[in-house]
């Protein structure tokens, strides 16, 4: 996970008053991870909060064998 831009997301999303937000684009999560995970119709999201509360949410289909930086939730 790519910290200063994470930083920078928590930043404006608390400027804009917005506790929490979940990105479901796999181009905004590759944005921030570095992993292009290709899901086709199945859900991968990624849940962003203020307060430091992060993880992926993705199909087991899809193990991701790797660190991304963010705990995985299958």
């Amino acid at each position: 996970m790519d910290t200063n831009k994470l930083n920078r997301i928590k930043a404006k999303m608390q400027e804009q008053g917005m506790p929490q937000m979940v990105l479901s684009d796999p181009v905004a999560i590759f944005y921030l991870t570095g992993k292009w995970i290709r899901p086709g119709e199945r859900l991968q999201a990624l849940y962003i909060n203020v307060n430091g509360d992060e993880h992926l949410v993705i199909k087991q289909l899809f193990p991701q064998t790797e660190d991304l930086g963010v705990p995985i939730k299958y």
